[in-house]
């Protein structure tokens, strides 16, 4: 495989050809690529396309494409790549770009995992503004005030959407909230402020959007006041300011988790139905995004699952299970989710760094991909699922010294795995407890790495990554030599420094 992994793939789009092409069409006719420097000429459109109802409806059904279309491959397959960086997964092929990610030897010049999240995330936000600048002009009487919220509402989730990825993956970032900003060439704005933003755009989208929309089918693809109400949540956990976390998981959960929700979320008694490709909009599923099979596809499940399970029978994937989560699974006793989530198949070729002989089975990830046809899958893409809010109030009850509690929502949790109660009581050991619940509950869903900053800090983020060992029970340690604290944030991409002098290079690079 090429180091230019990109390449490889066959196009897949989300969201049907009409959006992804009114998505691609409005931000070149405004300049939204992701340069900063490059100041859009709003104007193009706003006398000409925003007219009426049906075409702010179209240009919201265009901010959505951002989230899946394979112009934005960071949705597409960057939350699993990210995993690497924590202790769930090895970079499994021979893409020197991945090793070099699990590894935390980002370069900052034309590294395209990194030079990717940026782009695609400040695309998507300029698709946001393009909505929000111009929805006020419109005086089509079908846009209802009702129908103006809720587009605002959607327009304010998406954005605040991408700038959480953008703030967990490089800290403060320009704050860019208008096509028309004057201020072209933006300097970084603190992650304070970054998150103060986030948190208002999600507060103004949980009071406009609605808890429901009628006759949705194959998923929970659009904005709602739950999908607001549990992204604020995480918002909040990631910032520790665990009273706010726990209000909004209140908001989110229905009553048998102690919360006021009413939007008839609960747990799949199955967990495999979660993945299995043939439960989509289901009620555990807050937010996800939806694709279909054929060219509209996402090729995201053919860079991880095995090979005999895709069209490429020697390519050994992007990333593999690691020795480490594999062992927790079986320290735990947990079956269940172990066999939803990995699967063991006979190889020719070997997921570094799984030593084989011939024919032996090894590990690849199972949890994203079934029902491939060539490189297209039509699964879904889960954002945001019920459980980990669960688990999110778990933590945040914890930390508000609300432990006895906090044990009832981990064990409903367990439960549904066929696990016995936790037995822990001290405010430590059930903080652990829900370290490792969220492991095996959320493995391969971008999430790990984030956890673990969390739960201990840097530092025992770090030990956690450097503690990994691979197939053979052999430490890993000396790979991580540049990992440092700093090096838990991305790089600002040397193409965004070149074209912005006013930005500024993240510690550590």
């Amino acid at each position: 495989m090429k180091s230019e992994y990109l390449t490889k793939y066959k196009t897949s789009k989300a969201w049907g050809m009409f959006g992804y092409a009114l998505g691609i069409s409005l931000l070149f006719l405004l300049g939204g690529c992701s340069k900063l420097d490059e100041k859009p000429d709003s104007s193009v459109l706003t006398g000409n396309y925003f007219t009426n109802r049906a075409s702010v409806e179209t240009a919201v059904t265009g901010a959505y494409s951002w989230l899946g279309s394979t112009s934005t491959q960071h949705y597409l397959w960057g939350y699993l790549i990210d995993d690497s960086r924590s202790d769930d997964s090895y970079s499994a092929g021979n893409s020197k770009e991945i090793t070099n990610l699990e590894y935390f030897n980002m370069a900052t010049d034309n590294f395209e995992p990194i030079f990717r999240a940026w782009s695609d995330c400040y695309k998507g936000i300029g698709s946001c503004n393009l909505v929000l600048d111009n929805i006020g002009q419109v005086t089509d009487p079908a846009l209802t005030d009702a129908l103006r919220n809720q587009y605002i509402g959607e327009a304010k989730f998406l954005r605040a959407f991408h700038y959480f990825n953008l703030v967990r993956l490089y800290g403060g970032v320009p704050l860019v909230l208008s096509t028309v900003d004057p201020d072209i060439n933006k300097k970084r704005s603190s992650a304070d402020d970054v998150y103060a933003s986030i948190q208002a755009d999600l507060m103004d989208a949980e009071n406009k959007l609605p808890v429901t929309y009628p006759n949705m089918t194959g998923g929970h693809s659009k904005a709602t006041q739950g999908a607001a109400q549990a992204l604020l949540a995480k918002v909040y956990a990631q910032q520790l300011k665990w009273q706010d976390c726990l209000n909004e998981c209140n908001k989110v959960l229905p009553g048998k988790f102690g919360g006021t929700g009413t939007a008839g979320y609960d747990l799949l008694a199955a967990y495999d139905n979660l993945f299995d490709n043939h439960h989509w909009g289901n009620v555990e599923t807050i937010f996800e995004v939806m694709h279909q099979s054929g060219s509209y596809g996402t090729f995201a499940p053919g860079l991880l699952i095995p090979n005999g399970l895709t069209d490429d029978q020697t390519w050994t994937k992007f990333i593999a299970p690691s020795h480490s989560l594999i062992n927790a699974y079986k320290n735990a006793g947990d079956t269940v989710r172990f066999k939803t989530n990995i699967i063991f198949q006979n190889v020719t070729t070997a997921a570094h760094p799984w030593p084989f002989a011939a024919n032996e089975a090894i590990p690849f990830v199972w949890k994203c991909g079934r029902e491939l046809q060539g490189w297209s899958s039509n699964q879904n893409t889960i954002f945001l699922r019920l459980a980990d809010i669960v688990l999110l109030k778990a933590e945040a009850m914890n930390q508000t010294s609300q432990t006895t509690q906090a044990v009832l929502l981990v064990n409903q949790i367990r439960n549904r795995a066929n696990l016995a109660p936790i037995v822990v009581t001290s405010q430590s050991d059930v903080a652990l407890a829900i370290l490792n619940e969220r492991r095996l509950e959320m493995a391969f869903e971008g999430d790990r790495l984030y956890s673990l900053i969390r739960f201990g800090g840097a530092q025992y983020t770090i030990d956690a990554i450097k503690q990994q060992k691979d197939g053979s029970n052999n430490s890993l340690a000396s790979f991580y030599n540049l990992l440092t604290a700093d090096r838990l944030l991305y790089p600002i991409p040397q193409k965004e420094l070149d074209v912005n002098k006013n930005l500024t290079q993240n510690p550590g690079y």
